[in-house]
């Protein structure tokens, strides 16, 4: 049936499309739950820095939520997202399969909303101190990493919820849509890296932390998601 989800079209979707990114490391279940550890590391140090830092501490703040959320979104959410989508090619079975689907689906959504979220916090608080939007590399490169976030998942939904068969699109061009999703992930993390370095070398973090702190959060983010595009996942 049209309206039921094909899992082995979905299986190659977001399982063998990421097969083409030419790595030959497969991650260690050590390197995967190491993985885990620091993005919430990474996730409870900004949530700490940006409400208890030496800047002080304001609840009504909403600029504080802003770093805490985007870190949540694009460290932990999309890294878990990303590496859960690379397992489904390996899951044993169907019903595996589908979990894996399911719940890479979920942390895409999860990751929209920590970063709308974070987007919204800092809207927000420039509106209320009268301060313009949109006006440092950091702002454009966050706002160009979260449109192209929204567009990946948008393709995804289409993809998971058999769009393609049901417009009766032709075989190559769901193979196309398939790639494109994965390329616009990996454009999302790029760009979304290069966003937080960004942020990195801003009043507020310099503020916040020290240099070395920011080098060392710089490093550990930049290698979360090289590890996450391209490390094969050991299932």
């Amino acid at each position: 049936m049209a309206a039921m989800i094909n899992i082995k079209e979905l299986n190659d979707t977001l399982g063998e499309s990421v097969k083409g990114n030419g790595s030959s490391v497969t991650k260690s279940k050590f390197m995967q739950q190491a993985q885990r550890v620091v993005c919430a590391a990474l996730v409870l140090l900004f949530g700490y820095v940006a409400h208890f830092g030496p800047a002080g501490f304001n609840w009504q703040e909403p600029f504080q939520y802003h770093p805490s959320f985007m870190v949540l979104g694009y460290g932990l959410l999309m890294v878990e997202g990303i590496s859960t989508g690379k397992l489904i090619s390996k899951a044993p079975s169907m019903k595996d399969r589908k979990a894996l689907l399911a719940k890479h689906m979920w942390f895409l959504t999860a990751t929209i909303i920590a970063v709308l979220g974070a987007y919204a916090a800092i809207y927000m608080s420039k509106n209320a101190k009268g301060k313009p939007h949109l006006t440092t590399w950091h702002a454009y490169g966050g706002i160009t990493a979260i449109v192209v976030l929204v567009l990946q998942s948008l393709l995804g939904y289409f993809i998971y919820f058999q769009l393609p068969a049901k417009f009766d699109l032709s075989i190559a061009v769901r193979a196309q849509l398939k790639r494109a999703h994965w390329y616009l992930a990996i454009a999302s993390s790029l760009v979304g890296v290069a966003a937080l370095w960004l942020g990195l070398a801003s009043n507020f973090a310099a503020v916040k932390l020290a240099p070395f702190t920011r080098f060392v959060i710089a490093a550990a983010f930049g290698a979360l998601h090289g590890m996450a595009m391209f490390y094969r996942e050991a299932p």
